[in-house]
């Protein structure tokens, strides 16, 4: 039968997941959670889902990101200075203010009044406002360190040729009365009054269109952008798509919520004898084992980084150098929530990243059932079982090229070197080849090998 199938096989699946036009990045982890509340919802509770056939602990993905860009961003800020790191801000107004204050080399309270201007005039415009009606203080946009810079030097460059054309427009729009009292829609004299409106608006909106055009986009748009993306309904220019998708933290094991309470006891009081506590305190809490999933689109990560206009071999550098930091803030970012009281930091225990050129490698499904531990064995170990017993049933489906497994249990850890050095990799692990690290650093560097010396990455940087 499996002879007679070849010739109905018009769909080579191994040739269109080659990767030779793009690679996708995998990341894997499993953490064993101590009594923590680090992610909440709108009453103060940790946030749980129902899955399968019982109600789980859950991470929002938007939690996760949070704390893994602003990793990221400190990893920017030490390797690459203030140049590769960017803002997720309402108060963009405040930062052009203060590179305008540096590039005059005054004090932002010495500003000069006209240049203010020219800044609130600019951040009116939808490369700023993202489209809304609203004032730029109620607007949330991504901006970067190199856009701030480019828009208050332009600013100081352009300062005279500004004003005049400021001063313009708000002479057209004075001369072009808004609203016109005559009941003749059709008359000539109604007709000439809009147009003229119109002209005068156009001309306002206009001030800064060369430079929204031309040399805004052009700017470096750093490395959490290019991940993370971001959107602007009326300036499609600066809209960048994500490269980097991440998954909810989905607890392995059933969950039942649990309760804290805290009360704290007023020193004085108790020094003087008079009894109560100085304040009472209770939330919610649990202990699970997590499973993580997120990806990476390589060729979009770089074609998101082509905004900057670097040369091919600076774009692979910083490609290379941010595939790397995902790789990093993905395995050593700890969630703050309610870390003051319950210190719940932990790290993997399981870490795998895969690269494929396609294919579903999210091992959720291994979980369907909730890990229990009934025989002694604890959640953290069978649910470490479970994903490699999955990838094992999948493997046959699995066109990846290369995976990296950081793992901590010693014993668990000689039995996938064993199944390596037989040469079983393939068939455990769907994957063309198995690499079993010491460390972090082992992992980023060998993904990084991989994608230089056989991956088409250079090409895609063209």
């Amino acid at each position: 039968m499996e002879n007679d199938m070849g010739k109905y096989n018009l769909i080579n699946l191994s040739e269109l997941y080659d990767g030779s036009g793009n690679l996708y990045m995998h990341l894997h982890g499993i953490k064993l959670m101590p009594y923590s509340s680090v992610n909440r919802d709108d009453v103060g509770q940790q946030k749980t889902g129902y899955y399968g056939d019982s109600n789980r602990s859950r991470i929002s993905s938007q939690c996760l990101n949070f704390h893994r860009r602003h990793f990221l961003e400190e990893m920017s800020l030490k390797l690459d200075g203030k140049k590769n790191i960017s803002y997720r801000t309402t108060k963009y107004y405040n930062l052009i203010v203060e590179k305008v204050a540096q590039e005059l080399g005054v004090k932002i309270e010495d500003i000069p009044t006209e240049y203010v201007e020219l800044i609130n005039e600019l951040c009116k415009t939808p490369a700023f406002t993202a489209g809304k009606k609203e004032t730029s203080k109620e607007t949330l946009i991504y901006i970067s360190e190199h856009e701030i810079e480019t828009c208050a030097r332009y600013i100081c460059e352009k300062h005279d040729g500004l004003l005049a054309n400021l001063k313009k427009c708000k002479e057209k729009k004075k001369a072009a009365p808004e609203n016109v009292e005559n009941n003749d829609e059709d008359s000539s004299e109604s007709r000439s009054s809009k147009k003229k409106g119109k002209k005068a608006k156009k001309a306002e909106e206009n001030i800064f269109d060369e430079f929204i055009k031309n040399e805004l986009p052009q700017c470096h748009i750093s490395t959490s952008i290019a991940l993370f993306g971001r959107m602007f309904a009326s300036c499609p220019d600066r809209n960048v798509i994500k490269s980097l998708c991440t998954s909810h933290s989905m607890g392995t094991n059933e969950v039942h919520k649990e309760y804290d309470y805290m009360s704290a006891i007023d020193d004085v009081k108790a020094r003087d004898g008079e009894q109560g506590a100085g304040h009472l305190l209770d939330s919610s809490f649990n202990s699970s084992c997590y499973y993580d999933y997120a990806n990476l689109s390589i060729r979009s990560f770089i074609d998101n980084l082509k905004y900057a206009q670097l040369d091919k071999e600076a774009l692979k550098k910083e490609a290379l150098t941010g595939i790397a930091k995902v790789i990093v803030s993905n395995y050593s970012t700890q969630l703050s929530g309610k870390n003051g009281i319950m210190c719940s930091c932990s790290k993997y225990d399981y870490f795998q990243i895969d690269i494929a050129g396609g294919g579903v490698y999210a091992m959720h499904t291994a979980f369907d059932e909730a890990v229990n531990s009934d025989d002694g064995r604890g959640i953290l170990k069978k649910s470490i079982d479970r994903v490699i017993k999955w990838q094992k049933n999948n493997a046959k489906e699995s066109y990846k090229k290369l995976s990296i497994i950081l793992i901590l249990d010693p014993d668990r850890r000689d039995e996938i070197l064993e199944i390596v050095s037989q040469g079983k990799a393939k068939e455990n692990f769907g994957s063309d080849k198995v690499i079993v690290a010491d460390c972090i650093d082992d992992v980023h560097i060998g993904i990084v090998k991989y994608l230089v010396e056989e991956s088409n990455i250079s090409d895609w940087c063209e």
